[in-house]
């Protein structure tokens, strides 16, 4: 009921009438409270067409969605919002949990072991490292040899916690630092060449829930 108010207060000035009724985005917040598991969230989508959900986790530093920086900034319990986020758009975030991780951020050229021999993927990784080293822009590299949808970002994998990848590419990985570039063997996928862009080291983070749409204007 905390929020009740709130939300007729924004029902009566039409600042949140967006797509959906006030009692909607109230039975939004009592589906995020309650919701457990990621199956349990995607549910939202299916009752309330036109929102996407999201279940999160990152270093405080890697956050941008001004929405999840606001919940942070109030650091209360519960669904809160809805807030101004991403494309226009306003969401209702529920902070999950916060702690400390080994993270780090890369791009990455993918080599298949489908696409070759093993002496084969690594001459090619070898080559494109050095051709890069010269100059050639890392975007334009992967979207010419990687072999996973990834390179249409240029290889940006994003932020990713070492528990969350195989020790074969984490190791090398975390021995790097920011600006490093290196080939990797991932015995069972094939052959990496790996920029770090981000410095690898613990950093603070926080799991997130998060519903946005258009839940107002």
């Amino acid at each position: 009921m905390r929020n009740h108010a709130f939300f007729l207060s924004c029902a009566l000035s039409l600042s949140c009438a967006g797509q959906f009724t006030t009692e909607d985005v109230l039975g939004m917040i009592h589906m995020l409270n309650e919701a457990p598991l990621e199956g349990y969230v995607h549910k939202l989508n299916e009752r309330y067409p036109g929102m996407q959900t999201e279940l999160g986790k990152l270093p405080l530093q890697a956050i941008s969605d001004p929405a999840i920086k606001e919940a942070i900034r109030l650091d209360k319990k519960g669904t809160t919002g809805p807030y101004a986020s991403t494309d226009s758009s306003c969401a209702l975030v529920r902070l999950t949990g916060r702690g400390s991780d080994e993270w780090t951020r890369v791009n990455y050229i993918f080599l298949s072991k489908e696409s070759g021999s093993d002496e084969v993927l690594q001459q090619r990784a070898d080559s494109i490292l050095s051709a890069i080293q010269n100059g050639w822009l890392f975007s334009d590299a992967a979207m010419k040899y990687s072999s996973d949808g990834n390179a249409k970002n240029g290889g940006d994998l994003g932020w990713f916690a070492r528990s969350m990848m195989m020790p074969e590419f984490s190791d090398p990985v975390f021995q790097h630092h920011k600006g490093d570039l290196f080939t990797a063997r991932v015995g069972v996928y094939g052959w990496y060449v790996v920029q770090v862009t981000e410095e690898p080291g613990t950093y603070e983070h926080v799991e997130y829930i998060l519903g946005r749409g258009p839940i107002c204007k």
